[in-house]
């Protein structure tokens, strides 16, 4: 998360989240040959990134140094949204088992514990009352 993480260096090469560039990295799964893909999404089928501009300001302000950073941040929404358009349509292929909560999202910078918590027990419990349809996907 960019404005909390610091960057880091492996081998003198300046490096932030990876989230950033990826937040759906399903792209690997199939370069490495997988047919099928258990995707886990923490946000409701309707939901869809948007560009923010002040955000954008930000990054451009802060990350000036690193151009690249800030291109793929900017194309970021864009990227996501794409990917989420993939997943639904490898979906109706029957390649993808998408499991999403049905209760609303929380902030991805909640701090609660008792929210997180209480998120983690409802995406659990959704996700073993799928547990027969998890494992007939898989096999």
């Amino acid at each position: 998360m960019p404005f909390i993480s610091r960057i880091s260096r492996i081998d003198n090469v300046p490096m932030l989240d990876g989230g950033m560039a990826d937040a759906l990295p399903i792209a690997k799964a199939l370069e490495e040959g997988w047919e099928k893909i258990l995707v886990i999404l923490t946000r409701k089928s309707d939901y869809r990134k948007k560009y923010r501009h002040f955000y954008m300001l930000m990054i451009r302000l802060l990350y000036h140094r690193y151009p690249a950073f800030v291109r793929t941040v900017a194309g970021r929404a864009q990227k996501y949204n794409q990917c989420l358009k993939n997943i639904e349509e490898m979906e109706k292929q029957g390649k993808a088992l998408v499991l999403r909560p049905s209760k609303l999202a929380i902030s991805n910078n909640e701090s609660d514990v008792g929210v997180l918590m209480d998120y983690y027990q409802h995406g659990y419990e959704e996700a073993m009352g799928r547990e027969e349809e998890i494992w007939d996907f898989l096999n």
